[in-house]
């Protein structure tokens, strides 16, 4: 078979082949258009540049091919003949925007070609002249922008700006104009330009998105902040955020920016608010605590503690710090002193710890004071202030030997401290610790002027006056030691009566000149004057005085030295200069009791009586006015017998010696020989050696019915005169008016017999001599002493006769007697009848009783009340004194007896006797018991030791028992005392009395036995109108008791009952009173004139049941007819020995016959 020949080029293979290359040609050689993409080649390489290079010749208009061309030659890297082949396309009128933008990127590439130098900048401002011709281009301003932006990195800033600026008024839209604004806003900011930044973008706020807006303020007010411009940026966030109800971070930012603007109202208004939404959070009221106190605003920062303090965990030392001086800042120191106390004690503090001590002491919390101030002194941090202060608070508590010993302590530690020396012997001295303060003064190595001073102080405070003195011989350098020095000197000397030192410092005050006196040294000039009767010259400096410095004292005192010069006539001048020119002189005692003097030595009675009743009446407790007005109506004592009774009476409240004199002569005058005894009595003590007292006082005596102590007087008055230098006619006189035979004979002995002598007087003396033997019953001595019967002493002779032969009168001739003295006693009588009226007046008084007093007396013992019923007298004899007394006893019910104790009597009779120190009583009464009665006697002696110190003892035997009202029926009491009294100053009084008391039943049996303890204190505030007295006392009673009550004690009781109930086994009870008191309503004397009235008030504390006791007593007594009394008294206290309250009450009247 015949195989065909295969063709290897048939057509259709042909056709395909010339297909194929066809198709090769196209894609290896691509057309024109191709080479007009700028993107067609990434790489190019020559054959494209050149054969680009042919196409664009052959079509130079192609702006396509240009810059493909200008692409391929600079990514080549032949940037001028890009630049070349874009020549063309630039200097067209309109440039296409991607030709302009290829271009700026290819002048770009040219510019980072070219190294640092002038070329650079040439080739930038070339760049530059681009991009502002780029901005003149047509094109969209978003694309300018876009094409401009790359330039940012090479163009300085200032003309990038401006290059941007140029381009803000081609923008239409506002979305334009914003982004331009923002990007202009950026270059600003990075040109440090912030405040221009915030500008640019400031009127678009209102332009930009609602989502957006709040961002883009923000980043204004950040511009406006670092533009320094935070007041704007405060605006604008207020403009952001109007309300006030901002978040937590919105508050934070404005804060932020109102303390950066400075506006402090709205910094407060966020801080306030953030604070008050979040109580709790320490740290906002923190912030809001500063911000208040840097306002000053007080009141407000308070109320952020009050927020603090409810959470004390999260405070710092330094809040609680704040804390206590907002609190003390706003006044309140009560609350401060806790939070700077424990501040103190959680850092120890040195603020703290001053802090609460100032304001521990200015708010008197003395606990507090010592606890820190003892810590302090522990941790050795005191200073000598602060031990000061340390020891004033312990005395403040009371706490004097801490004090003490802390004082001591810092005296230790600082022992150059003046201030702790002077505190540490300010506190001895006020312990009255003397030796001690001495002690510390003369271990001292230097003492100075002033502590020398002080020693010597102390050791006339300590008895040492011869020490002192001896001390204060030196002069100080500084005046006013010196004058210091001196007056001690002198007042120690006049103390020990060293008038050779008052004399000498006398002297030398003389010597000094007027200006080297000061006003102090002229007084004691004068006082001195006085003191050595230099009258004159005292004169002489009162009236320098008083021209000095016009005070009235000295004028006073001008008056006193004229009245001791006897300068009647001066004196009445300077009284009438004292008037005329102190207003007040009237006013003033002295003055009036000067007229009186003056009155009285012109006999100018009444106008010297009116003149001291003006006196008294300005000054009514002055004892020495009184006595001179007393002496002056003394001497006139029938005109003023009425008002010398007064004024006797309120002199004798409580006179001192000085009034004994005036008292006595006083009631002698006045008939009132009792009284006045007892004032010759009383002033024996310090008148012992006056011959003319102790005569008086024998002639009282004697009048009062004491002759043999009046005899006694007499001779001891003998004694005396036979020491008196005076002459034997003195004595004569006195032994002759006193009748003293057996001194006035021997006198008589010594006169001359041969006529030499006054026969006179030797006449006289046998008279007198006659009548006191005719007195004594001696009828011979009598009639011997008058043998010459003459004119003269015939009627003598008659008289005597009839007194020594006389017959004893009966009562109607005694009586008649009486009467015709009574008719006589307002007309003239002679001596010898005035005699025999007082002797009669006497023997009248002793007849009679001093007082007689009828009364009821109701008191509640505990459960039923006694009223006793009766009447008293009382009368005395020379030193005796007799009571008698009768009553009848009703009891208001039974208690806890079985029946109603009945009505009974009950009777006593006292008699004591008092004579010089001593003492001593002796009492009788027959006391009602229970169905039956008894005999009660007690005794008692006092003495007085000294003028300080008395005791005494006594004993009663089956007196009353107090306990309860069943033991006062059915319990006899056998008590012994002995009792001590000490008084260590006149209104001070200490007394203790200790008992021993024995109880028993009626029929004798033993129901207790035990002691009692009494202390009191009594301390006199005011002696009279009304006087005055507080006490303390403390009373301990303990008894051992039966175990049962007696058979017989038993059956008198309405029940079975234990002995305590009836006595008190154990009563201690301490209490305080006072009382104040005029007279004593219910005396059986007259203790001041009427009306008559005492109240007391005590209060004390059982400390047997611990219970508190009170009690309160009141009286009155007035004169109703006469010499009388009516009275009324009461008394109540919570509780008695058996624990049931206790009232009494008494009314009485009195009478006092014969005074």
């Amino acid at each position: 078979m015949r195989r065909n020949r295969e063709s290897f080029f048939s057509l259709p293979a042909l056709v395909l082949m010339g297909a194929l290359i066809a198709l090769a040609l196209y894609l290896l050689f691509p057309r024109q258009a191709v080479f007009e993409n700028p993107d067609y080649l990434e790489t190019p390489d020559a054959l494209s540049i050149a054969y680009l290079e042919v196409l664009l010749r052959s079509d130079s208009d192609n702006t396509p091919l240009r810059l493909s061309l200008a692409r391929a030659l600079g990514t080549t890297g032949q940037l001028e003949r890009a630049d070349q082949v874009m020549a063309p396309l630039m200097a067209q009128q309109t440039v296409p925007e991607e030709a302009f933008a290829y271009y700026l990127e290819l002048q770009t590439q040219r510019l980072f070609a070219i190294p640092e130098g002038p070329r650079r900048e040439a080739r930038k401002d070339q760049l530059f002249a681009d991009a502002q011709a780029l901005v003149r281009q047509p094109y969209e301003p978003e694309r300018i922008l876009e094409l401009l932006r790359p330039a940012s990195s090479w163009l300085s800033q200032p003309r990038y700006l401006t290059l941007l600026q140029g381009v803000e008024d081609r923008m239409t839209s506002p979305g334009q104009r914003l982004q331009l604004a923002l990007e202009i806003a950026r270059l600003e900011e990075a040109q440090s330009r912030p405040g221009m930044a915030a500008a640019t973008l400031r009127p678009y706020i209102d332009t930009v998105r609602p989502e957006a807006r709040d961002e883009f303020i923000d980043n204004i007010i950040r511009l406006e902040l670092a533009g320094g411009n935070p007041k704007a940026a405060l605006a604008l966030f207020k403009q952001k955020l109007p309300d006030t109800r901002m978040s937590e971070p919105a508050l934070t930012e404005g804060i932020r920016l109102a303390r950066l603007a400075g506006s402090a109202s709205d910094e407060a208004t966020w801080i306030r608010q953030r604070a008050s939404r979040h109580p709790d959070n320490t740290e906002y009221q923190r912030e809001l605590l500063a911000f208040q106190l840097a306002a000053g605003n007080l009141k407000a920062a308070l109320n952020t503690i009050r927020r603090l303090q409810k959470t004390p965990n999260g405070l710092t030392h330094e809040d609680r710090q704040t804390m206590a001086q907002v609190l003390e800042w706003n006044d309140l120191p009560q609350e401060a002193l806790p939070v700077w106390v424990s501040l103190y004690q959680q850092t120890g503090s040195s603020q703290a710890f001053q802090r609460s001590v100032d304001l521990a002491r200015g708010l008197f919390q003395w606990g507090t004071l010592r606890m820190l101030l003892t810590e302090g002194a522990r941790q050795e941090r005191l200073q000598p202030d602060g031990y000061i202060t340390l020891a004033e608070a312990l005395v403040g508590a009371g706490r004097f030997d801490d004090a003490r010993e802390w004082l001591t302590e810092g005296r230790s530690r600082f022992p150059r401290s003046d201030t702790l020396r002077e505190r540490l012997l300010t506190l001895l001295v006020n312990l009255r610790d003397f030796p001690a303060a001495i002690e510390l003064l003369e271990n001292e190595p230097r003492l100075s002027d002033a502590d020398r001073i002080q020693l010597a102080s102390l050791y006339w405070r300590t008895r040492q006056p011869e020490r002192a003195l001896a001390l204060l011989d030196f002069e100080p350098q500084d005046r006013q030691l010196a004058e210091t020095v001196q007056i001690m000197r002198m007042d120690l000397a006049n103390s020990l009566g060293r008038t050779d030192i008052l004399k000498r410092e006398y002297e030398s005050l003389l010597t000094r000149s007027d200006s080297e006196l000061t006003p102090n040294l002229e007084e004691r000039l004068l006082n001195l004057a006085a003191l050595f009767e230099d009258y004159p010259r005292a004169l002489s400096l009162s009236e320098h005085l008083f021209l000095e410095t016009g005070q009235p004292r000295f004028l006073a005192a001008i008056a006193e030295y004229q009245l001791a010069l006897g300068q009647w006539q001066e004196l009445e001048q300077t009284l009438e200069r004292w008037q005329t020119d102190v207003p007040t002189a009237r006013n003033n005692p002295r003055y009036w009791s000067l007229r009186a003097l003056i009155h009285q030595r012109n006999d100018e009675v009444l106008a010297a009586n009116d003149a001291y009743r003006a006196a008294w009446e300005l000054a009514p407790d002055d004892e020495n006015l009184m006595i001179s007005w007393a002496w002056l109506q003394l001497a006139n004592a029938e005109q003023f017998a009425d008002t010398l009774q007064a004024l006797l009476a309120r002199i004798g409240d409580a006179p001192s010696p000085a009034a004994y004199p005036v008292l006595a002569y006083g009631y002698s005058a006045l008939g009132q020989p009792r009284k006045a005894l007892d004032w010759f009595r009383q002033g024996m003590k310090t008148r012992s050696d006056d011959i003319e007292w102790l005569l008086a006082t024998a002639r009282l005596l004697e009048q009062t019915g004491a002759p043999g102590t009046a005899t006694d007087l007499r001779q001891k008055a003998a004694a005396k005169l036979r020491e008196d230098p005076s002459t034997r006619a003195s004595r004569f006189a006195v032994y002759s008016e006193e009748g003293l035979l057996k001194l006035a004979w021997k006198t008589l002995a010594t006169f001359p017999r041969n006529g030499e002598g006054d026969e006179s007087d030797q006449a006289g003396l046998r008279e007198t001599l006659a009548y006191f033997a005719s007195n004594q019953g001696d009828t011979l001595v009598a009639e011997a002493l008058l043998p010459a019967l003459d004119g003269r002493n015939e009627a003598v002779r008659q008289r005597i006769e009839q007194t020594l032969r006389t017959t004893p009168e009966n009562r109607e001739q005694q009586t008649g007697r009486y009467v015709r003295q009574l008719d006589r006693l307002n007309s003239p009588r002679t001596p010898e009848q005035q005699r025999v009226t007082v002797q009669d007046t006497v023997n009248l008084h002793q007849t009679l009783n001093r007082a007689i007093q009828v009364g009821s007396h109701w008191q509640n013992l505990g459960n039923f009340t006694v009223q006793r019923s009766g009447i008293t007298g009382q009368f005395s004899e020379d030193e005796f004194r007799w009571q008698l007394s009768a009553n009848t006893l009703k009891a208001s019910g039974s208690g806890r007896l079985i029946s109603t104790p009945g009505r009974s009597s009950e009777t006593s009779f006292e008699v004591d006797r008092r004579s010089g120190n001593g003492a001593w009583s002796v009492s009788v009464s027959q006391l009602p018991r229970y169905q039956q009665d008894d005999l009660a006697v007690s005794a008692a002696f006092d003495q007085q030791w000294s003028d300080r110190i008395a005791l005494g003892t006594g004993y009663h035997f089956q007196e009353r028992t107090p306990d309860s009202a069943e033991a006062w029926w059915l319990t006899r009491r056998d008590r012994a005392y002995a009792s001590a009294s000490y008084t260590p100053f006149s209104r001070l009084n200490l007394n203790a009395q200790i008992e021993q008391l024995t109880v028993n039943s009626l029929e004798n049996d033993q129901l207790a036995d035990g002691y009692g303890l009494d202390l009191n204190a009594t301390y006199t505030i005011f002696r009279n109108d009304p006087a005055w007295i507080i006490s303390a006392g403390y009373r301990n009673q303990q008894l051992s008791l039966a175990e049962t009550l007696p058979t017989s004690t038993l059956a008198a009781l309405d029940q079975p009952l234990e002995t305590a109930s009836l006595l008190t086994e154990e009563y201690e009870r301490i209490g305080v009173g006072t009382r104040w008191f005029h007279g004593s309503p219910h005396a059986l004397y007259r203790s001041t004139p009427s009306p008559r009235a005492f109240l007391g008030l005590d209060a004390g504390y059982v400390l047997s049941t611990s219970t508190a006791e009170i009690g309160v007593e009141v009286g009155l007594g007035w004169r109703v007819l006469g010499d009388d009394e009516l009275a009324l008294s009461g008394r109540w206290s919570s509780e008695g020995l058996d624990g049931n309250g206790r009232t009494e009450f008494n009314l009485t009247y009195t009478i006092y016959p014969g005074r």
